[in-house]
This record gives C-alpha cells, structure tokens and sequence, in this order.
C-alpha cells in the first residue's frame, strides 16, 4: 500500500510540474530565440491552462512582459524580424 500512495499523482502535482517547465522554458526562450521554443512554451501553456482556469492571468502577465522586455513578438518571422532590428542578421539570410 505505500508503494501505491507513493506512486499516485494528483492535480497539484501535475501543476507544479508544468509550472516549473513553464518557467525553465519561459527562460530559454527569453535568453534563445526559436520557434521551437514557443512552440513548446504555448503547448505547456495550454496544459496549464487545462489543470487550472486561474493560469490565463500568468499567461497574460508572461505575453506582456515577453512584448515588453524581450521583443518577442508572435507572427511570422517574428524572430528574424526581432534580431534584425538589432542588427544582427542580413536581410539576404532570412
């Protein structure tokens, strides 16, 4: 019987899980650009969402602060369009 209790997993558990992926991957993607990044980030961001209704507060909170302070901006060739207005890639490359 403990070996079952211990091995059981709860809601809270599911959401402290991602939540902490949340964060690693919210600081991955504020150091690395890439859109497998977001991709990754907005997959756990719906899960997220899906445990607790709550989380959409955070989420907008978070796409704030990414539009803000990081430039990260979501459409298409976003991110070569960010690193570009640092000057950073040739239009020829992109």
């Amino acid at each position: 019987l403990n070996i079952y209790a211990a091995g059981q997993t709860s809601s809270i558990t599911l959401q402290i899980f991602l939540s902490l992926l949340f964060i690693l991957l919210l600081f991955n993607l504020t150091e690395k650009q890439s859109k497998k990044g977001i991709v990754y980030l907005s997959l756990i961001s719906g899960l997220l969402i899906l445990t607790r209704g709550e989380f959409i507060l955070i989420y907008a909170a978070t796409l704030f602060y990414l539009f803000l302070n990081v430039g990260i901006f979501v459409y298409p060739n976003s991110i070569a369009r960010s690193k570009n207005r640092e000057g950073l890639v040739d239009e020829a490359h992109v």
